[in-house]
């Protein structure tokens, strides 16, 4: 270790410090050194790959998914531009969506812009979800098929005819369609209203067990009928049942 006298450490340098003063600034500038370069370093983060997102499809709103039951008959339908009230189907698409606002309290405005040339009514609003514009509006689909009465009078909403069975669609978005609508309702016309969509019927089987065990299918079965292998029975109520014996089935065969 190096030892100073202290009459050594008074003696003053060339700037009028002493030698103990200026050996304390050397230490402290090369002790400072170091970490002024430290603080010189770049704190930014490294670059990071980007954050990959995905766009979620938000479900449909469906504001009914059911059965309902047309009758043979008419109601009356106000154009909400006009006042005018108008005489319409009940089997129509329109008499659907009237059956579905009364059972679910919903209502709907039409428009009647087009009737004088064409005779027809044209769907703008259900409920909240309105026409805009070179926006949102509602289209309607039968049994897959788009309905557009305003570039087809025959395909308007109060003029295309409904048979049991066919299925209507009325669709909310942009030019929407019944896979990309934001808002949906979806109609069976049926033999009885149902808040539930329809159940498919499937083809049944039955097996006989005896002598033989033979299994026939429905195609089976109605095939023998209609070769002739047909019979009836009445019962202790009155009813009467059709159909084709069980002993005909291996005979059919």
């Amino acid at each position: 270790m190096l030892a100073v006298s202290s009459a050594a450490a008074e003696t003053l340098d060339d700037t009028g410090a002493s030698l103990t003063e200026s050996i304390t600034s050397d230490m402290v500038i090369v002790a400072a050194t170091p970490l002024e370069e430290m603080t010189a370093v770049s704190t930014e983060a490294p670059d990071e790959p980007p954050v990959q997102t995905s766009a979620l499809t938000a479900e449909p709103v469906i504001l009914f998914n059911g059965t309902v039951a047309l009758a043979d008959g008419t109601f009356e339908c106000t154009a909400y531009n006009s006042g005018t009230a108008y005489t319409v189907q009940n089997k129509t698409p329109l008499g659907a969506l009237q059956a579905v606002a009364e059972r679910k309290g919903l209502t709907y405005d039409v428009t009647d812009k087009k009737w004088d040339a064409s005779k027809i009514l044209l769907l703008d609003n259900i409920g909240e979800y309105k026409f805009v514009k070179s926006g949102p509006e509602w289209t309607c689909y039968v049994n897959g098929a788009l309905k557009d009465g305003y570039s087809d009078s025959n395909n308007a909403v109060n003029v295309v005819a409904l048979a049991n069975g066919d299925k209507v669609v009325f669709c909310y978005g942009n030019s929407p369609t019944p896979e990309d609508a934001s808002v949906l309702i979806k109609i069976t016309v049926g033999v009885e209203d149902s808040e539930e969509p329809p159940v498919q019927p499937i083809d049944w089987t039955i097996t006989l067990k005896g002598a033989l065990t033979e299994t026939i299918d429905q195609k089976y079965f109605e095939d023998g009928i209609a070769c002739g292998h047909a019979a009836t029975y009445t019962d202790e109520n009155g009813g009467v049942w059709k159909g084709m014996p069980l002993w005909y089935s291996r005979r059919f065969r």
